[in-house]
């Protein structure tokens, strides 16, 4: 039995491996647009993933409630939601790119603003800013990212 379990994770190390060169040689083949957006989806998955572990604990530091923070997440995850359901409109009417670059302002003034003072609203309005960046940059960095990749390197 443990042998299976050893030979089946060498075998799935071995796989990752693989993924590993092939991304970094797709990386160094790009140009200095596919790297400027990978530079950006980084900076992106960065602050919508690890900021929202960061909060919550920083807003319990702070006094706030467990339904305080729950409402803080709450409101951000529903203008996340309703702004993904436009995002791809908006893109058609305003283009990818100023789309994008809308979407990274918007993002660093949501920052700004949780550094304000303790303050419900304001943090409220702070979480439904950064949700609805990323709800805007994700889709257009995918359409950006796909209209790069030429057809041998589809799958």
């Amino acid at each position: 039995m443990t042998s299976k379990i050893g030979t089946g994770i060498r075998g799935l190390a071995r796989i990752g491996h693989g993924g590993v060169k092939e991304t970094f040689g797709y990386y160094s083949d790009s140009g200095a647009d596919e790297r400027r957006l990978i530079k950006v989806a980084l900076f992106m998955g960065i602050t919508s993933s690890v900021l929202w572990y960061i909060l919550s604990t920083y807003w319990d530091k702070l006094g706030f409630t467990s339904l305080e923070i729950g409402l803080m997440f709450a409101v951000g995850s529903a203008s996340s939601a309703l702004t993904l359901l436009a995002s791809g409109f908006l893109a058609d009417k305003f283009g990818r790119k100023n789309l994008l670059v809308i979407g990274l302002i918007l993002d660093v003034v949501g920052i700004a603003m949780f550094l304000a003072e303790k303050n419900l609203p304001l943090y409220a309005m702070a979480s439904i800013v950064v949700s609805m960046a990323g709800s805007i940059t994700g889709p257009s960095i995918i359409a950006l990212l796909s209209t790069k990749a030429t057809p041998s390197n589809l799958k």
